[in-house]
């Protein structure tokens, strides 16, 4: 899966006239799949199921029909296996990346690259969990490793076998940072960020790039790599042009606020919150250079007088500067607790807030497949089914534990839903 050097190498995608003869078809098996979503009364039906026997029973009749049978390793019948949520969840991510995979391999330029970028953030968050699995344990088995790989982000077999035969030694670390870091399509915004730590602009070998490693923490290593993606992805989508610019512009927009937002809201326990050089430089280096809070929202003008987020240094603060963007203050308003108004921020905090992000990002994400003649069905299909998956993943394990009461899940495409949803109070208290 490469993408052009150059993004100017790339036609732009066609119109309204020529856009299905590039390609109507791969958009055409987009819509199709859309219309695998479980619908509300299937999810009733869920609920209503006492075991994860019960659970496979009911989605027989879905798009998920045969989806936990799994071939022999030998190529002989599929054969049935023990039910857990583990294995529900697993299926599921492993069906929509085959067919994310069949869009990917129909697809022509500029669509196929549009699709890899897709793929990139899930191959950064592989390639984290590798370097981290592996820097910290060189002995680790690679089963282990494989459990937190995502298939959408998949490294070649030629990369898992070298990590399967890793052994700490200068050659073998070179290797890996080849093929890990290097000859992987992602691997230029690793490389990006760790030429900021190096005044010769220039990586010697492995050896530095450990040492660069294991002085940060991972978790901010994957948010710098991660900025540097949006920012590229964001390019990108304005560089195709015509609507694909203007809807993919948006939800990227709103992913690179949710990362700004979230970035801040979790750092104030920290020294990135409460010190004030970590705040204004550190903490600020990882907030994407785009989206609807930039760049009003990111920097302080002498002629503008307003908070921004460097200067925010508690949740109260947070609420404060949200205030000025009419979305954002109604999420916040809605889903964070009043007790978070006087700067605690517990989990419960935190989990109502992310909650509130997934059904803010739900209907923006359904709204993409209305347009025609451009891209952005495509990446909302890959978010949608990410909360498919975690519907159902919560459903089996509140089924599992007898708690079919605490079940809580968000439809998508529910023709009960009301518009702006994620704005109402009735929303977060009817959870289901």
């Amino acid at each position: 899966m490469g993408a052009f050097q150059s993004i100017e190498d790339i036609p732009a995608h066609g119109g309204l006239a020529t856009f299905n003869i590039q390609d109507g078809f791969v958009e055409a098996v987009c819509r199709g799949y859309r219309k695998g979503f479980l619908s509300d009364s299937e999810y009733f039906q869920l609920r209503g199921a006492s075991t994860l026997s019960d659970v496979k029973l009911n989605l027989g009749d879905t798009d998920y029909k045969d989806f936990l049978l799994q071939k022999r390793d030998n190529g002989g019948d599929a054969t049935q296996v023990e039910i857990s949520p583990a294995l529900i969840k697993k299926m599921a991510i492993k069906k929509f990346t085959t067919e994310f995979e069949f869009m990917r391999v129909q697809a022509n330029q500029p669509l196929a690259t549009f699709l890899d970028y897709i793929s990139y953030e899930y191959m950064i968050k592989n390639i984290v969990h590798i370097l981290s699995q592996v820097l910290k344990n060189p002995d680790v088995k690679i089963e282990v490793i494989k459990q937190g790989i995502h298939p959408m982000g998949k490294l070649s077999d030629l990369t898992m076998n070298l990590i399967a035969s890793f052994k700490s030694s200068t050659k073998a670390l070179d290797d890996l940072v080849q093929n890990v870091l290097v000859n992987t399509p992602v691997g230029k915004y690793f490389e990006q960020y760790m030429m900021s730590f190096n005044e010769t602009g220039k990586i010697s070998g492995g050896g530095e790039v450990k040492k660069i490693l294991n002085e940060k923490n991972y978790m901010m290593i994957e948010h710098h790599v991660m900025r540097l993606y949006l920012e590229d992805f964001y390019r990108f989508c304005l560089d195709l042009g015509g609507e694909t610019a203007e809807v993919m512009g948006n939800l990227l927009e709103v992913r690179a606020d949710e990362l700004s937002i979230n970035i801040v809201l979790n750092s104030f326990d920290w020294a990135l919150g409460k010190d004030n050089d970590k705040r204004t430089r550190d903490r600020q280096d990882l907030l994407p250079s785009f989206g609807r809070l930039y760049p009003q929202g990111m920097r302080t003008h002498d002629d503008i007088k307003e908070m921004t987020l460097k200067d925010v240094k508690s949740v109260a603060e947070l609420g404060k500067f949200l205030d000025s963007y009419k979305d954002y203050k109604d999420l916040w308003k809605i889903w964070a607790p009043a007790s978070g108004a006087d700067g605690d921020d517990d989990d419960e905090t935190m989990g109502n807030f992310e909650d509130g992000w997934y059904h803010f990002k739900l209907e923006l994400h359904e709204t993409a497949f209305l347009g025609q003649c451009h891209y952005a069905p495509f990446y909302a299909f890959v978010k949608l089914k990410e909360q498919e998956v975690r519907n159902l993943n919560f459903i089996s394990e509140c089924i599992m534990h007898r708690k079919n009461d605490s079940i809580k899940y968000i439809p998508v495409f529910s023709d009960r839903r009301k518009l702006r949803a994620w704005s109402k109070m009735e929303t977060r208290d009817s959870r289901k």
